[in-house]
């Protein structure tokens, strides 16, 4: 299983989660680092960053959610 890490777009980048296709927000999200988001970051439409202390909470439980396959 991949670690959970959060990530933002670089500037000008538009890069959509694989499974949804939806827009990662210029705040960024939580995500699996797993194949896709590595190669996201190897070519530089992400980096890895530290959530804003508000973000942080509403994310982690989105996660979950998703996690669960609560939200589609």
């Amino acid at each position: 299983m991949s670690k959970q890490v959060f990530v933002k777009p670089t500037q000008d980048a538009l890069v959509r989660f694989p499974k949804t296709m939806n827009i990662l927000p210029d705040t960024g999200s939580y995500v699996q680092f797993n194949s896709y988001w590595r190669r996201r970051l190897r070519d530089g439409s992400v980096f890895i960053s530290k959530p804003e202390k508000k973000i942080v909470e509403k994310e982690e439980e989105d996660f979950k959610e998703d996690k669960k396959g609560g939200r589609k």
